[in-house]
C-alpha cells in the first residue's frame, strides 16, 4: 500500500541507496563483487501504509538488478539516470509509471493484473516490445516503434548502443509504451 518513489542519488553518492521506506524488513548479503540488498515491507496492518510515501534513491554508478513486487500502490520508477541490466517488476491493483534508463541495455520484464502500466522509453533508446496479453488494452507508440515479428521494434535497434527489450505480461491491465 502507499506511493512508491526510486529515483537516483547524485553522480558523486557514495552511497548504494538512500531513502524514507518506514517500517522494512532488510537481507543483506555480499558474493564477491556482489552486493544482494532486500526491502521487504513488514507484515504490520495494509491500512497503517496507505497515504504513506515510500522513497528509494540509487547510486547511478552501480549497475543494478531490480526485482519489484508491488501491491495496491501507486509507484513512480525513475530509472533514467541509473544503470539498470534487468527489471522486473510483478505489480497488481496498481498504477504505475516507469522511466526506462537512458543508457545501457536494459531487460525488463512487467507482469500486471488489475493494473494501469506506463512505461516511458528515452528519446536516446532503442526498444523492442512484446506482449503477452489476455484481456489487457496495449497502447504502443507505433510512430516510434514499428510492428515487428508479432512485437514492435525500434528501427535501429539492433546497432543501438542504448537499448530496451520489454515484455509485457498481464490480465486485465492498461499498459501503455511511449
Amino acid at each position: 500500500g502507499g506511493e512508491l518513489r526510486v529515483g537516483s542519488l547524485p553522480a558523486s553518492s557514495r552511497s548504494l541507496c538512500q531513502g524514507t521506506v518506514g517500517a522494512v524488513e532488510q537481507r543483506v548479503s555480499r558474493s564477491g563483487a556482489r552486493l544482494d540488498v532486500a526491502l521487504r515491507q513488514r507484515h504490520t496492518s495494509w491500512l497503517r501504509s496507505l497515504g504513506r510515501e515510500f522513497r528509494l534513491d540509487l547510486n547511478p554508478g552501480v549497475e543494478l538488478e531490480l526485482d519489484l513486487h508491488t501491491g495496491a500502490t501507486e509507484s513512480r520508477l525513475d530509472l533514467s539516470d541509473l544503470l539498470v541490466t534487468s527489471l522486473e517488476l510483478k505489480t497488481g491493483a496498481s498504477s504505475t509509471v516507469v522511466t526506462a534508463p537512458n543508457r545501457g541495455h536494459t531487460r525488463a520484464a512487467v507482469d500486471a493484473g488489475a493494473a494501469s502500466v506506463e512505461f516511458r522509453v528515452p528519446s536516446t533508446v532503442a526498444a523492442r516490445i512484446t506482449a503477452d496479453t489476455g484481456l489487457a488494452d496495449v497502447d504502443i507508440d507505433t510512430g516510434r516503434f514499428l510492428p515487428s515479428g508479432g512485437g514492435y521494434e525500434s528501427p535501429d535497434f539492433s546497432t543501438a548502443l542504448n537499448r530496451l527489450e520489454l515484455r509485457i505480461k498481464g490480465g486485465v491491465a492498461s499498459f501503455k509504451v511511449l
